[in-house]
C-alpha cells in the first residue's frame, strides 16, 4: 500500500473510531433520558393513579351492597391488568437494554415508545368502568 492509501485507511478507521465513541455517549444519554422520564413523570403519574384507585376503593368498601362489590371487583382487575403489564413492561426493558448494547438508537427510541403505550394500555385497562360508578 502507498503511504497516501494507508493515510486515508488510518483516517477513515480515526473516524469510525470517533463515529463509535459519539453513539455509544448518545445511548448512554438517552438511557439517562429514559431513566430521568420514569423518574420524573411517569412512575409519579402511575403512583397518583394507584393513590386515586386505592382512594376508590376505600371509598367503594365504606359504600353497602353493590359499591363494595364494584370496589372489590376493580381492585381485582387492577392487579390482572399489572400481572398482565409487567412482562410487557420487563420485555421492552429488555429490547432497550438490548437495543442500547448493540447501539442501535432507532431501537432504543421504539422500545421507550414501545414501554410508555404498554403503561398507558394498563393504566386504561385498570381505570376501566370507573365512570360508571
Amino acid at each position: 500500500m502507498t503511504k497516501d492509501t494507508t493515510a486515508k485507511v488510518e483516517l477513515a478507521a480515526s473516524s469510525l473510531a470517533a463515529l463509535r465513541e459519539q453513539l455509544r455517549l448518545k445511548l448512554h444519554l438517552a438511557g439517562m433520558d429514559a431513566g430521568d422520564l420514569w423518574k420524573e413523570e411517569v412512575r409519579p403519574q402511575l403512583r397518583a393513579i394507584e393513590g386515586s384507585l386505592l382512594a376508590w376503593v376505600e371509598a367503594g368498601l365504606r359504600s353497602a351492597g353493590e359499591a363494595r362489590v364494584q370496589a372489590q371487583l376493580g381492585l381485582m382487575e387492577a392487579r390482572g391488568a399489572w400481572d398482565a403489564l409487567e412482562p410487557r413492561v420487563s420485555e421492552s426493558l429488555k429490547r432497550l437494554q438490548e437495543s442500547s448494547d448493540e447501539g442501535d438508537q432507532a431501537g432504543v427510541d421504539a422500545s421507550l415508545r414501545a414501554l410508555l403505550e404498554t403503561a398507558k394500555d394498563a393504566i386504561h385497562a385498570a381505570t376501566e368502568g370507573l365512570e360508571e360508578l
